[in-house]
């Protein structure tokens, strides 16, 4: 338990920040010659974020892009879900095109977590394309180069600036034909591709 500044006590858990103002008088600090009594000055440990990318089809039948951040030093308020460094971005490429998205945007996943994730429904198309909204993966491609890029920007002070970096390469499932012979005039087509089935909710097409 800690007590705030309102004479209130909390209770802290493991991960919690806590935010500590020491103001010493020079008459106090002149009392601790032998510094052994007491110390104006502490050492916070900082914990640099890790990223990881990944694709996820099991989320409200929809298969996603996933952007994941580690970051327990973004986990300000226990209480309350989290964004990430306001003045910080998150850089997603796909295939070589790119969008910027404002680490606010990437959102907590919970109440004191320190895991932060930015979803992009995963669409297929004739060229790479991705937005804030959605990403387009180019068909016919044998592996996907995906990456994502955290940084503060160099707005932090010098030494806690960040570059956390994720990569991913994604292989697409070989789309696979059977003939079937129906009647004597007539032969079913069946293709099979389950990167295709972007949405187990509604009929996709080719």
């Amino acid at each position: 338990k800690i007590l705030t500044e309102a004479g209130a006590s909390r209770n802290i858990s493991k991960d919690d920040r806590v935010l500590l103002t020491i103001n010493v008088t020079s008459d106090v600090q002149g009392g601790w010659a032998d510094e052994k009594t007491a110390s104006d000055s502490f050492r916070a440990v900082y914990r640099a974020p890790s990223v990881e990318v990944f694709v996820d089809d099991n989320v409200k039948g929809v298969k996603e892009l996933v952007v994941r951040v580690k970051s327990p030093d973004d986990n300000v308020d226990p209480d309350k879900k989290d964004e990430l460094d306001s003045n910080a971005n998150l850089t997603i490429t796909v295939g070589g095109a790119s969008v910027s998205i404002n680490a606010t945007n990437v959102e907590e996943t919970d109440k004191n977590t320190g895991i932060f994730e930015y979803r992009l429904p995963i669409v297929w198309g004739t060229s790479y394309n991705i937005s804030s909204s959605n990403v387009t993966f180019k068909t016919g491609e044998s592996s996907i180069d995906i990456s994502a890029l955290y940084s503060t920007n160099g707005t932090r002070p010098t030494g806690y600036n960040v570059d956390a970096k994720g990569t991913l390469t994604f292989t697409p499932h070989k789309a696979s034909v059977e003939v079937e012979k129906a009647t004597i005039v007539t032969v079913k087509l069946k293709v099979t591709d389950i990167d295709l089935n972007t949405d187990k909710n509604s009929v996709n097409y080719l």
